[in-house]
């Protein structure tokens, strides 16, 4: 695969990137799991920095997903995966527009963690770069990731939630597609 050809692929899978993360809350989320729930379904969040930490949970397993990509079948569960995930986000985002409106405080600790997510997510799409320059099935993957770029319902959600937090990226842009 051409070197130009990694940048749109680059730029699709910033895109579910681009929101909040945090610490270690996939940790948290798999003991909700087994304690026989997950996400906003299990227990309302009460505030926007629970949210925030929510939508934290599930970018660190998207980042974890997005990391195990290493062929074409691989790439194909985690895009399928991506559906549970979109609901999730968007179940959270439904109970932050039913609060009150965030904070300035509010605002600042949502901001935080996706801050610490961008250095994490900077070092897993660099990670993951390398290896698609050097994987034979490269444009496969490539073709299967798209997917994630043509969702304009996920693209929607991650919008409203940066809208609501006024989240701006403070990390490195992805380079631009010719």
């Amino acid at each position: 695969m051409k070197l130009k050809n990694l940048f749109p692929f680059a730029a699709a899978l910033a895109l579910p990137l681009s929101l909040v993360s945090c610490g270690d809350e996939s940790k948290k989320e798999e003991k909700k799991e087994e304690q026989g729930g997950s996400g906003p379904e299990a227990s309302a969040p009460k505030d926007h920095t629970q949210i925030g930490k929510e939508v934290g949970a599930i970018m660190d397993s998207l980042m974890e997903g997005m990391s195990s990509i290493s062929d074409k079948k691989s790439a194909e569960e985690f895009v399928a995966s991506l559906e549970e995930q979109k609901a999730s986000l968007s179940a959270l985002l439904k109970a932050a527009k039913e609060l009150d409106p965030p904070t300035a405080e509010e605002k600042a600790a949502v901001q935080a963690l996706k801050d610490a997510s961008d250095k994490k997510g900077e070092v897993m799409l660099g990670n993951l770069m390398k290896m698609m320059a050097e994987s034979a099935d490269a444009e496969a993957i490539g073709e299967v990731m798209g997917k994630i770029n043509a969702d304009q319902e996920m693209k929607k959600i991650t919008e409203e939630i940066e809208a609501l937090y006024d989240l701006k990226d403070t990390g490195e842009e992805p380079p631009a597609t010719e």
